[in-house]
């Protein structure tokens, strides 16, 4: 997942902070069972979309994320989102203000706001470990995320 978040884009090359070093140390936090992945998988069992992150107490933050056919980034947050939500995250970090993320109802806050958040949380909860999925794109497709969102961005 990490190679393919770092991989070259169609249309524009630039250099990404997603360095060997990088992959290495989400690698011992995904060994640790605090970053995880959100896959998309086409029908031809080709990885199409997803991304990565990491969990601390309630809080998840979205380190990078990637989308080779239209939607999949979409469907890939849309069950992460209901994950996180089931299993009592307050946040999701989306990092950056994509239209992407914005089209999926993470709003920016106040960094003040944000603060709080980080300063409210105990470090318990969420979910220690590994993660599965728990749920499939259609169960989650009637899921009203604007609702009760765990999908936040901060500003």
């Amino acid at each position: 997942m990490i190679k393919a978040c770092a991989g070259k884009r169609e249309g524009r090359w630039h250099p990404t902070w997603i360095t060997p070093r990088m992959m290495a140390a989400f690698a011992a936090l995904y060994d640790a069972g605090n970053a995880h992945s959100f896959e998309v998988w086409n029908e031809d069992g080709a990885l199409v979309g997803g991304g990565y992150g990491v969990a601390i107490g309630t809080m998840f933050f979205t380190e990078s994320q990637f989308s080779l056919e239209p939607n999949t980034l979409k469907l890939g947050f849309s069950v992460l989102n209901w994950h996180l939500a089931r299993w009592g995250y307050r946040l999701n970090d989306g990092k950056w203000s994509t239209p992407t993320i914005l089209d999926m109802g993470f709003r920016l806050i106040p960094r003040q706001e944000f603060l709080g958040l980080l300063a409210e949380d105990t470090g318990h909860g969420g979910r220690d470990g590994r993660w599965a999925v728990e749920a499939s794109p259609d169960i989650v497709a009637g899921w009203n995320g604007a609702a009760n969102s765990a999908a936040e961005d901060r500003g």
